[in-house]
């Protein structure tokens, strides 16, 4: 269902999810939605697709939607969704794309997201206020082409690691707390082949 870029307005009805069992892509995005993401997405078996990007949605963030069967794109960016982004949302196999820049989620993110978002290419955690450091771990998103995690409060060092990362194209970390002194914290550029466009 392509309900993009028109002029929607008001909630999404809270029985949605329920009615489109078998929808297997769901774009509102670019409309003027608002109030919360309906718990009843989570019943919608069949999807792989789901983009809700730039609308005013808010609430916390959707955790139903982990309980998918298996989506391969979700794109929630450009709203007003607050709270933690949930831990299930990292256990999602076969999500290869996750887009939630633009909205006021908080937290950290896992330890061990490298072992968490197997098929993961495009991850964008961009413009929200998430803390602490970024994972070494992350270097075993081995099918990674693009990592966004401008302006939020990571801190420390980036890890040396990502320079390992084959077919990491671009890397976003502008407007963080992020540490280097000396070659210290410049180990990973030094590694880094691939690069199309890095730390901007």
């Amino acid at each position: 269902m392509f309900l993009d870029a028109n002029n929607l307005v008001g909630r999404i009805p809270a029985e949605l999810g329920d009615r489109l069992t078998q929808v297997q892509v769901l774009r509102l995005n670019n409309n003027s939605l608002t109030g919360p993401v309906p718990a009843s997405l989570a019943n919608m078996s069949s999807l792989w697709h789901l983009a809700l990007g730039n609308n005013q949605l808010d609430g916390p963030f959707p955790s139903g939607l982990a309980d998918l069967a298996g989506p391969r794109s979700l794109d929630l960016a450009e709203n007003k969704l607050d709270g933690a982004l949930p831990l299930s949302m990292y256990n999602l196999s076969l999500l290869w794309s996750l887009h939630v820049e633009g909205n006021r989620l908080h937290g950290r993110i896992p330890a061990a997201i490298g072992s968490m978002l197997p098929a993961m290419k495009d991850l964008s955690l961009a413009d929200n206020w998430f803390t602490g450091g970024i994972p070494s771990s992350i270097s075993n998103l081995t099918t990674l082409t693009s990592l966004q995690l401008s302006i939020n409060g990571f801190t420390g060092l980036v890890p040396r690691d990502l320079g390992r990362l084959q077919h990491l194209q671009y890397l976003y970390m502008t407007q963080n707390l992020l540490e280097a002194g000396g070659t210290e914290g410049w180990e990973f550029s030094l590694r880094w082949r691939t690069a199309a466009r890095c730390c901007n």
